[in-house]
Protein backbone atom coordinates (compact mmCIF):
# COMPACT_ATOMS: atom_id res chain seq x y z
CA UNK A 1 0.00 0.00 0.00
CA UNK A 2 2.68 2.28 1.22
CA UNK A 3 4.66 2.07 -2.82
CA UNK A 4 1.36 2.29 -4.18
CA UNK A 5 1.05 5.43 -2.10
CA UNK A 6 4.10 6.55 -3.25
CA UNK A 7 6.06 6.48 -0.44
CA UNK A 8 9.31 5.18 -0.45
CA UNK A 9 8.66 2.81 2.77
CA UNK A 10 5.60 1.90 5.06
CA UNK A 11 7.35 3.17 7.89
CA UNK A 12 7.70 6.39 5.55
CA UNK A 13 4.14 6.46 5.52
CA UNK A 14 3.42 5.82 9.19
CA UNK A 15 5.24 8.91 9.92
CA UNK A 16 3.89 11.10 7.11
CA UNK A 17 0.34 9.82 7.67
CA UNK A 18 -1.60 10.62 10.82
CA UNK A 19 -5.24 10.85 9.22
CA UNK A 20 -6.02 8.27 6.87
CA UNK A 21 -9.58 9.08 5.68
CA UNK A 22 -8.53 12.92 5.09
CA UNK A 23 -4.83 12.16 3.57
CA UNK A 24 -5.19 9.21 1.52
CA UNK A 25 -9.22 8.90 0.84
CA UNK A 26 -10.25 11.57 -1.76
CA UNK A 27 -13.64 11.48 -0.53
CA UNK A 28 -13.09 10.84 3.52
CA UNK A 29 -16.68 9.84 3.57
CA UNK A 30 -15.81 6.82 1.79
CA UNK A 31 -13.33 5.40 4.27
CA UNK A 32 -15.98 5.78 6.90
CA UNK A 33 -18.80 3.69 4.48
CA UNK A 34 -16.21 1.40 4.19
CA UNK A 35 -15.22 0.92 7.66
CA UNK A 36 -19.05 1.30 9.23
CA UNK A 37 -19.63 -2.38 6.22
CA UNK A 38 -16.71 -3.93 7.56
CA UNK A 39 -17.54 -3.47 11.18
CA UNK A 40 -21.22 -4.53 10.29
CA UNK A 41 -20.75 -7.85 8.07
CA UNK A 42 -17.14 -8.27 9.32
CA UNK A 43 -15.69 -8.29 5.53
CA UNK A 44 -16.21 -6.02 2.24
CA UNK A 45 -15.43 -7.21 -0.95
CA UNK A 46 -14.63 -5.17 -4.26
CA UNK A 47 -15.61 -1.13 -2.13
CA UNK A 48 -14.39 0.86 -4.92
CA UNK A 49 -13.10 4.63 -4.18
CA UNK A 50 -10.51 6.80 -4.83
CA UNK A 51 -7.22 7.27 -3.31
CA UNK A 52 -4.49 10.38 -3.22
CA UNK A 53 -0.74 9.58 -3.77
CA UNK A 54 1.60 11.23 -1.94
CA UNK A 55 2.42 13.87 -4.75
CA UNK A 56 -1.31 14.32 -5.16
CA UNK A 57 -2.67 12.67 -7.76
CA UNK A 58 -5.58 10.55 -7.85
CA UNK A 59 -6.15 6.81 -8.44
CA UNK A 60 -9.04 3.99 -8.15
CA UNK A 61 -8.93 1.16 -6.27
CA UNK A 62 -11.15 -1.70 -5.01
CA UNK A 63 -10.57 -2.91 -1.28
CA UNK A 64 -11.23 -6.18 0.21
CA UNK A 65 -11.17 -5.66 3.76
CA UNK A 66 -11.98 -7.97 6.86
CA UNK A 67 -12.04 -7.26 10.78
CA UNK A 68 -10.35 -8.93 13.34
CA UNK A 69 -11.52 -9.39 16.44
CA UNK A 70 -10.16 -10.95 20.19
CA UNK A 71 -12.42 -13.66 21.51
CA UNK A 72 -14.35 -10.99 23.62
CA UNK A 73 -15.49 -9.82 19.89
CA UNK A 74 -13.63 -6.43 20.15
CA UNK A 75 -12.15 -5.03 17.44
CA UNK A 76 -7.98 -5.43 17.19
CA UNK A 77 -7.58 -4.05 13.85
CA UNK A 78 -8.30 -4.04 10.29
CA UNK A 79 -6.88 -6.14 7.17
CA UNK A 80 -6.83 -6.82 3.18
CA UNK A 81 -5.51 -5.72 0.55
CA UNK A 82 -6.43 -2.87 -2.39
CA UNK A 83 -5.82 -3.10 -5.99
CA UNK A 84 -5.61 -0.52 -8.57
CA UNK A 85 -8.81 0.05 -10.80
CA UNK A 86 -7.96 2.76 -13.47
CA UNK A 87 -7.79 0.38 -16.60
CA UNK A 88 -11.18 -1.27 -15.27
CA UNK A 89 -12.72 2.35 -14.25
CA UNK A 90 -11.60 3.51 -17.97
CA UNK A 91 -13.45 0.40 -19.69
CA UNK A 92 -16.74 1.04 -18.25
Amino acid sequence: MARMLGYASPSEMLIEVTDIPKQIFVDPKRCEEMLRLVDEHGVVHGFESQLRRRDGSVFWVSHNVRIVRDDAGRALYYEGSSVEIANRRRAS
